[in-house]
């Protein structure tokens, strides 16, 4: 439970503040993203360009996504892009902008499994729905809802 407004402190400043489901849902950067919540963070490349979309190549993973090219960001840019495990899904069978994976650890959470899967050398996290069954060890494709995954330019 929290109030009608937060303020995400970092280094002192207000990296941002505003109501509850506003700040979870469009954080600012990776900080607030990570303080709210677990979240997945994944470095990429911008290979190319589609009209307004990007197709960002996922380091280490030989995988890539086509996503909305945020403004102000081109062509061979290094950045990190930013999900939730709960905007995420697992399929047995390859589908546009779907991730290769291996299912590397699974947690039973009653309503909920924990899942985590490895894409190329980065483990992520993925909730799945208590029905949905998946084999440690399989492979699989992660998905994401690539409406809530956010794209920052990379740090250093």
């Amino acid at each position: 439970a929290m109030s009608d407004t937060v303020a995400v402190m970092h280094d002192g400043l207000i990296a941002q503040s505003g109501p509850p489901r506003e700040v979870y849902l469009s954080p600012c950067n990776e900080f607030v993203a990570a303080f709210l919540g677990a979240a997945n963070i994944v470095k990429a490349s911008i290979t190319g360009r589609q009209g307004g979309a990007g197709r960002f190549e996922i380091e280490g993973g030989g995988a890539s996504l086509l996503l909305p090219l945020p403004d102000g960001m081109a062509e061979a840019q290094t950045v990190n892009l930013v999900f939730r495990p709960e905007d995420t899904s697992i399929a047995m069978a390859a589908g546009d902008n779907a991730l290769p994976c291996s299912i590397e650890r699974l947690s039973f959470q009653g309503g909920l499994t924990e899942c985590h899967v490895r894409v190329g050398g980065t483990v992520l996290r993925s909730m799945l729905h208590g029905a949905e069954h998946v084999e440690r060890g399989s492979n699989a494709w992660l998905r994401i809802d690539l409406g809530r995954c956010l794209v920052f330019p990379a740090k250093g």
